[in-house]
């Protein structure tokens, strides 16, 4: 069963529920200067619009949802209570099970517990929690602890207006990996999908001569898991998405920022002055040197 949760709808649980289950930590304080930003709070970059399920849907029909509604996760509702997230990367390290054809259902992939955040938080607040937590998504609440959407790193990142938004580092040099995993042309998916779960690589470069022909991410495996196509026979070169997005060393923070919205982008390679493979950069790399204010004790399930 799947359901859709709109801002509107009232979920029945109760602040007394909440704070049996949240204890209050205070935010680490980030160095640097804080960019001078308009105040924004959470409410204003959140996504309203829930695609929720239950525990017992079928693993398929919420693969289905993600690839039709072109999401990154869904939450799990229990009693209209979030118990758990499923996420693209659970989906990757669970890609095995699926494709043999097990009769699996959410509550056996999704991950547990639920973060949240209130509404009225700084994306401050939201940014160190998912720093801390190695996490991309945040189930958002009202005053009264009835959620009302989700936010994403996508969304944090919408605060980011100037160079100064980041702590003194001037370009993406500073804040890419050079950790990048390639592979060539005519190497079958079935490796790459196991590697990927493997070491939790988010995406895979195809190269030749260390210059990027195309890139395969976490979504497009998702994607090809719901088709459930003969794998074993298909190479990389079948699914690569062409061309690839790129940006050069000496480009600032900010001007990847807004090439990734642009393109709608998790994902860039950066290329070195004679546009080879130098490294690559991330949305979770760019908000680890985001510099945000923050407000002040966070809540965290215990």
């Amino acid at each position: 069963m799947i359901f859709f949760v709109d801002s509107a709808i009232i979920l029945n649980y109760t602040r007394q529920i909440i704070k049996r289950c949240y204890i209050n930590i205070v935010a680490p304080n980030f160095p640097g200067i804080f960019c001078k930003m308009p105040h924004h709070q959470i409410h204003e970059l959140l996504s309203t619009n829930i695609r929720g399920v239950v525990p017992d849907a079928p693993i398929f029909d919420v693969l289905k949802l993600m690839r039709d509604e072109k999401i990154s996760c869904v939450p799990v509702f229990l009693s209209e209570t979030p118990v758990g997230i499923l996420t693209e990367r659970d989906i990757l390290r669970a890609a095995d099970k699926i494709l043999a054809g097990r009769k699996l259902e959410v509550r056996d992939l999704m991950g547990q517990p639920v973060l949240t955040i209130e509404q009225h938080r700084a994306p401050g607040d939201a940014l160190a929690i998912m720093r801390n937590n190695k996490i991309r998504h945040l189930v958002v609440s009202d005053d009264g602890c009835h959620v009302i959407g989700m936010l994403t790193l996508t969304d944090l990142l919408k605060v980011v207006f100037n160079d100064d938004c980041f702590f003194g580092t001037d370009t993406v040099s500073k804040v890419m990996t050079k950790t990048v995993y390639t592979v060539e042309r005519g190497t079958s998916v079935m490796r790459v999908l196991h590697e990927m779960a493997e070491h939790d690589f988010s995406c895979v470069v195809i190269q030749k001569n260390n210059e990027p022909l195309g890139i395969i991410t976490e979504r497009d495996l998702v994607w090809l898991v719901t088709e459930k196509p003969e794998l074993w026979s298909t190479r990389v070169d079948d699914i690569m998405s062409i061309p690839v997005t790129t940006i050069a060393t000496t480009a600032s923070p900010r001007e990847a920022v807004e090439l990734m919205a642009r393109e709608e982008f998790r994902h860039l390679v950066v290329l070195d002055q004679d546009k080879k493979i130098a490294g690559l950069l991330t949305q979770s790399l760019l908000c680890r040197k985001l510099n945000c204010p923050v407000s002040a004790p966070i809540q965290k399930p215990v």
